[in-house]
């Protein structure tokens, strides 16, 4: 457990030091595109934009276990498996 803090305090470090650098310089990247941002005239703080990269991690996490969970099925019981599988997901 001990491990899992650090490194997510470590994370998230190193994610607000990226990010004051892009306020520094900027860059067409999504991540000048939040700092540029406004909400009601506010622009975003380094809290509210770190919350959006770490949802990003997360949606890859998630996107990467289900591709590696879909080709284990096809590879298991072939590719017309997967066929009614992802038709049912939707």
């Amino acid at each position: 457990m001990r491990s899992t803090i650090v490194r997510w305090a470590t994370n998230t470090l190193t994610f607000a030091a990226f990010i004051e650098r892009r306020r520094l310089e900027t860059n067409d990247d999504p991540i000048a595109t939040l700092i540029a941002g406004e909400i009601d005239g506010c622009r975003l703080t380094t809290r509210e934009i770190l919350g959006f990269c770490f949802n990003i991690v997360l949606a890859e996490n998630d996107r990467t276990i289900s591709k590696a969970t879909s080709r284990l099925r096809s590879r298991r019981l072939g590719p017309a498996s997967c066929v009614g599988w992802v038709s049912t997901r939707r």
